[in-house]
């Protein structure tokens, strides 16, 4: 059975800093999440498992630069280093019920700190530069609303988390 390799297209892919508009300069940006765990083992289990807890890890966003220009590193470092981004597109993707592709748009908005300030190079093919952020939010929206959320300085997760709950039953 054959995979389709490109089953997700972004087109019409547009990023904002602090409501400035990049076009063509922002390669790439992605995010690392890890959920928070802690690890159990039952009684007389044969061995342990990791479970979420419902809280993440400290976690990074990296945004990829082809190059930077002055107004780059002041709006990365303005601010203690203070970072909004709003990355949008329209995607396409192959519908599992029917065969076909049905459009949707989203756009994922992600604020924290630029961990790493940018000191450009002075070359006449441009410094790429990476931006790591440690996220402080991150949430994910869709053309049907919020799909996921997570709001570190104000304790708030959506869709809301459920961590497992543990307990043994004894009976004698």
């Amino acid at each position: 059975m054959a995979v389709a390799q490109t089953s997700v297209v972004w087109r019409n892919q547009t990023v904002f800093i602090k409501e400035t508009q990049y076009v063509g300069r922002i390669t790439a940006a992605e995010v690392s999440l890890t959920r928070s765990t802690v690890e159990v083992g039952g009684l007389g289990g044969i061995g342990k498992m990791q479970v979420p807890t419902g809280k993440f890890e400290a976690s990074q966003a990296n945004v990829t630069f082809q190059s930077l220009a002055l107004s780059d590193v002041s709006l990365l470092v303005d601010d203690d280093g203070w970072i909004e981004l709003r990355l949008a597109g329209d995607v396409r993707t192959l519908d599992s019920q029917t065969g076909t592709r049905v459009i949707d748009a989203a756009y994922s908005r992600i604020k924290g700190w630029c961990l790493n300030p940018p000191v450009p190079g002075l070359n006449d093919d441009g410094s790429p530069y990476t931006a790591n952020i440690s996220m402080a939010y991150l949430e994910i929206i869709g053309s049907s609303g919020t799909v996921f959320k997570v709001d570190w300085i104000n304790n708030i997760v959506y869709p809301a988390q459920n961590p497992g709950n543990f307990g043994a039953t004894i009976t004698i």
